[in-house]
C-alpha cells in the first residue's frame, strides 16, 4: 500500500479541529499518549525551532527522544524521527495497518493531520522513546496532539493572528486556543507575550492549578551576533552560543533555557552544548555569500516582523532582492505590504502545494511600487535573482515551507 499518497489525498477532508475520533482510534492501540513523557509546544511562530532546541539538548543528554513536527516538505517521514533517525517505512506500514482496521471497525475517519499524530505517539511509544518532543499542528485545545493528558511541560511560544478562521480574529480568542494544552497540576512555560496574551494564559494556569514559568526578555544581553552565531547571556546562563541567527531565534532559545532551568534538572553545560549545536533549515538560513542567500520560512505577518528585525540587523539601509511565494490560506497582502519599503525587486513565485497563490496575484497587489517578475517555481525565481544580484547584494527567499 502506497501510504504516502493515501495519507496526502486526505487533504481534500480538510482540518476537523475536535478529539473525539482521534481518542477512539488511539484507545484501539491502547493509549499510547498515556505512557510516553511529552514535552508539548504550542504558539504561533518559533514551535519548530523550540523543538528542535528541545531535541537536541535532550539528544545530547544521551536519551532516546522523539521529535514531531510540521509541516513536511518531502515525505511524511520527516515528521517524525527518533535520534535523528526518520520513521522507516515499514513502522509506517504496520502502523496505518492496525489504524485503517481501527477506523473501518469503529466506522471513524481520521483526517491527515489526525493520522500523522497517531503514527507519532504509537511509534514512540512501541520504540520505548525516554522523551517525545511534540509540535501543536494549529491552535492547541482541539489540536489532535491535545490527546496528550499530562506532559512533562506545556510550552507556548509567540502568539499572533494565523489560522483566524478556525481560532478565532483576537489576540485574546487565539490564546485561549493555545492555552488549550495547559493541564491540570501539569508545569507551562511561555514566551515573554504581549500582556493581553499572557494575561489569557495566566488566568487558566491558575485555574488548573498549573505553575506557570515566563521567559524575561529583558534579561537577554547579547555579546556578540554575526551572519554565523549569536552569543548572549541569559539570567545565570552565561556565554550562550546559537547556531541559528537572528532574534528569534535567542528568543526561543531563551524559553527552551526557562524550561530547563525550572522543570529539569540537567547539568547546564550539556544543556548549553544541546542549544548551540542546534540547526534547522529554511529559519533565517544562510546559504551562501557573494552574493548573500537567506532562506526563511515566514508565512504569516508576524513571522515577517520577525524577517524584517532580522534584515534590520543583519543589512541596514541594504534594499534586497526578495524571492516570494505564499500560500492563498495566508495573508499575503499584509506579508507583501510589510515587506515592500525593504525591496529592490520582487521575484514572485508559486509554491510547490495544492493550496498555493497565483504569483500574477502578488503582482497586481503591489501595482508597479517596486520593479517585480513572475515565475512557474521558487527555482527559476531564485535563479534570475542571482543572475540579476551583484556580490554585495541580498536575496531572501521567503513565504513558505513549500517553497523550498
Amino acid at each position: 500500500m502506497n501510504w504516502e499518497k493515501y495519507i496526502n489525498d486526505l487533504n481534500f477532508m480538510g482540518i476537523k479541529p475536535g478529539l473525539d475520533n482521534i481518542k477512539k482510534i488511539l484507545n484501539e492501540f491502547n493509549n499510547p499518549q498515556d505512557k510516553i513523557k511529552v514535552i508539548h509546544v504550542a504558539g504561533t511562530n518559533g514551535k519548530g525551532t523550540t523543538c528542535n532546541f528541545f531535541y537536541n539538548v535532550l539528544l545530547n543528554l544521551n536519551f532516546k527522544v522523539g521529535l514531531f513536527t510540521s509541516p513536511h516538505i518531502h515525505k511524511i517521514n520527516d515528521r517524525i524521527e527518533i535520534n535523528k533517525n526518520k520513521i522507516d517505512d515499514n513502522s509506517i506500514d504496520e502502523i496505518m495497518t492496525k489504524l485503517v482496521y481501527f477506523e473501518n471497525v469503529l466506522n471513524i475517519k481520521l483526517t491527515k493531520f489526525e493520522i500523522l499524530t497517531v503514527l507519532a505517539i504509537v511509534y514512540f511509544e512501541k520504540s520505548k522513546v525516554d522523551y517525545a518532543v511534540i509540535e501543536v499542528g494549529m491552535g492547541g485545545r482541539l489540536d489532535s496532539t491535545n490527546v496528550v493528558k499530562k506532559p512533562l511541560v506545556s510550552v507556548i511560544c509567540n502568539i499572533g493572528l494565523d489560522h483566524t478562521d478556525f481560532l478565532g480574529d483576537t489576540i485574546e480568542e487565539i490564546s485561549f486556543e493555545k492555552a488549550g494544552i495547559i493541564k491540570n497540576n501539569c508545569p507551562t512555560v511561555v514566551y515573554d507575550l504581549e500582556q493581553k496574551s499572557y494575561e489569557v494564559i495566566k488566568k487558566i494556569a491558575e485555574k488548573r492549578n498549573s505553575r506557570l514559568y515566563k521567559a524575561d526578555f529583558s534579561k537577554i544581553d547579547i555579546k556578540d551576533i554575526n551572519l554565523h552565531r549569536s552569543i548572549f547571556d541569559y539570567k545565570n546562563f552565561q556565554n550562550v552560543e546559537i547556531s541559528m541567527l537572528g532574534y528569534s531565534a535567542i528568543k526561543n532559545a531563551c524559553v527552551v533555557l526557562e524550561t530547563f532551568k525550572n522543570i529539569f534538572n540537567f547539568d547546564s553545560k550539556e544543556v548549553l552544548l544541546g542549544i548551540k549545536n542546534t540547526t534547522l533549515k529554511n529559519r533565517f538560513t544562510l546559504v551562501k555569500e557573494k552574493p548573500t542567500i537567506i532562506f526563511d520560512s515566514s508565512h504569516n505577518p508576524q513571522a515577517v516582523e520577525a524577517m524584517i528585525e532580522n534584515i534590520n540587523l543583519y543589512f541596514e539601509n541594504k534594499k534586497i532582492l526578495f524571492v516570494l511565494g505564499v500560500l492563498k490560506d495566508k495573508n499575503y497582502e499584509e506579508i507583501l505590504n510589510k515587506v515592500t519599503n525593504y525591496a529592490k525587486r520582487f521575484y514572485f513565485c508559486k509554491p510547490v502545494n495544492e493550496r498555493a497563490l497565483e504569483p500574477e496575484i502578488l503582482k497586481n497587489l503591489l501595482d508597479k511600487k517596486v520593479e517585480s517578475d513572475i515565475f512557474k517555481s521558487s527555482e527559476l525565481a531564485l535563479k534570475k535573482a542571482i543572475d540579476d544580484s551583484k556580490e554585495d547584494e541580498v536575496i531572501i527567499l521567503f513565504g513558505s515551507f513549500y517553497n523550498y
